[in-house]
């Protein structure tokens, strides 16, 4: 059989995240190869590109580029929707970091745009593809915890602004504890028991005011422009309520991140930002236990390369960009709720 040759991908932003993704790359060269690198900031999108091996080239060149079959968007957030349309008119395939866009309207734009085109657009989270995950998944598919009743989601992770170099963005419109970190939760969600049918939530900004604690901008101030703590009741299509609790307000968290109860049993699921650890499986009288993990993937980069699969296949990738415009649906809902 002949070997296909890697999806040649352009990273289009070189910050924070980018350094997750070349670290994986090499895991799925038999998927896709960062072949150029593009930023705003020039000497940035070269340096990146000297340590990929890969050409810094301008965005406008990316697009114009016959060798490059598809962009990673890596950009901020209200960029996202823009540039991935306009990587989709170019015929690039696409795969943008969460959330797939800052509204509905535009993201739904980009589905239907990558299915008007011929090409494919998937959007991060891909940490639900992750063997812990796929294997509460499993389990639920089963009927090993009976019916579901509950699932509760705990996003805490602390104040971006305590590690974060610029974290300003993180509170702007389109981010925020929910649309920053929502996405990992409620993409888990649709994944092990299905999609959100109705919302109901309160939202509050306790400490508007943000001040950098790191970096060349520590001691600098900003305003978040978003709610900086969310609260979330989900009523579950396959029937069932979900609590959502996402927040920036929180600096120390120890209550479970993910758990789905059933009327037979529950899972005490790994935290859905990562792709380690083990589902634990508690059913009345017996001693708790991990469940198999068999299959998923090792790391960032699992979506990207499960969409060069799809590519191959002509498949929908796993973690499409329907699936993200349906997670930035159900995320605006919440906040009009509120």
């Amino acid at each position: 059989m002949t070997k296909l040759s890697p999806l040649r991908v352009a990273m289009v932003g070189c910050g924070n995240i980018s350094s997750n993704y070349l670290a994986h790359a090499p895991i799925y060269a038999d998927d896709f190869a960062i072949v150029a690198c593009c930023d705003l900031d020039g000497d940035r999108a070269r340096a990146v590109a000297e340590t990929a091996g890969a050409r810094a080239l301008a965005l406008d060149d990316v697009l114009a580029d016959p060798t490059i079959d598809a962009v990673l968007l890596l950009t901020q957030p209200a960029s996202h929707a823009p540039l991935a349309l306009r990587a989709i008119a170019a015929g690039k395939h696409t795969y943008t970091e969460k959330p797939l866009a800052t509204n509905r309207g535009d993201a739904e734009a980009v589905a239907a745009a990558a299915a008007a085109c011929g090409v494919l657009a998937g959007c991060a989270p891909d940490t639900f593809l992750a063997a812990p995950f796929q294997a509460a998944r499993q389990a639920v598919a089963n009927g090993v915890i009976g019916e579901i009743v509950a699932v509760s989601m705990t996003s805490m992770y602390g104040t971006p602004e305590t590690w974060h170099p610029d974290p300003s963005f993180l509170y702007a419109v389109g981010a925020g504890p929910l649309f920053d970190m929502g996405p990992y939760f409620l993409q888990l969600l649709e994944e092990t028991v299905g999609p959100v049918s109705s919302v109901r939530a309160a939202t509050l900004s306790a400490r508007p005011t943000r001040t950098v604690a790191s970096g060349p901008l520590a001691g600098t101030t900003f305003t978040a422009e978003t709610p900086t703590h969310v609260s979330a009741v989900l009523e579950l299509e396959r029937g069932g309520i979900a609590t959502l609790v996402a927040s920036f307000e929180v600096p120390a968290h120890r209550m479970p991140y993910f758990q789905i109860h059933g009327t037979a049993g529950t899972l005490d699921l790994p935290d859905p930002n990562q792709f380690t650890g083990e589902t634990m499986l508690h059913l009345p009288g017996v001693e708790p236990r991990a469940l198999a993990n068999t299959g998923g993937v090792p790391g960032r980069g699992a979506g990207l390369a499960d969409l060069a699969r799809a590519v191959r296949e002509g498949r929908e990738p796993r973690a499409s960009a329907a699936r993200g415009a349906r997670l930035v649906a159900t995320m605006e809902a919440i906040l009009n709720a509120s």
